[in-house]
């Protein structure tokens, strides 16, 4: 009698614990991206892309006055590294791997709970001040990085380079 009581207790055990702990489905998480707008996050990511770049490669020149040569040089640089990242985060790229972080990270009954709020009064006026609030967020995060950030980061980079010519061989300065 023990043994059949045992066996059925190991088969509860391997059984999910309920409905509401099980994967979500493929089609719930397309909803879920879809009512979520993560499509034209991405896009104001973008959008955003050229102002970061730009601000992020002005530093690392300095002070130093560019000829119109080495300017056009720079600026086909920044274009090479806004046209990677844009590439990179493309919608047709990045929704397979968000649709699957999403199916590991959230429950059926997670899901359908998010989708209920995108589809509720107050998810609609969340997703249409959402847009506003990052374009905010973002400003104010590259107005930070230039005041704070970048500074320091110049910094770091002449205090290393001072270092690692301190370890080179003075014959090689030669």
């Amino acid at each position: 009698m023990k043994l059949p009581l045992a066996a059925l207790l190991l088969a509860l055990a391997a059984q999910p614990a309920s409905a509401a702990d099980a994967a979500p489905t493929a089609d719930s998480i397309r909803e879920l991206l879809a009512l979520s707008h993560s499509s034209r996050l991405m896009e104001m990511m973008k959008s955003q892309l050229d102002v970061i770049i730009q601000a992020d490669f002005r530093p690392r020149l300095g002070d130093a006055k560019l000829t119109p040569e080495q300017q056009r040089i720079v600026d086909d640089m920044r274009q090479q590294v806004a046209a990677l990242v844009t590439d990179e985060i493309a919608w047709d790229k990045l929704e397979p791997l968000l649709a699957d972080v999403y199916a590991r990270t959230f429950t059926q009954h997670e899901v359908d709970g998010l989708i209920a709020f995108y589809r509720s009064e107050a998810g609609a006026a969340y997703m249409e001040k959402m847009p506003g609030a990052m374009q905010e967020m973002m400003q104010r995060m590259q107005a930070r990085a230039a005041a704070t950030v970048f500074p320091k980061l110049m910094q770091i980079e002449r205090e290393g380079r001072e270092r690692f010519k301190a370890t080179q061989p003075a014959d090689t300065a030669k």
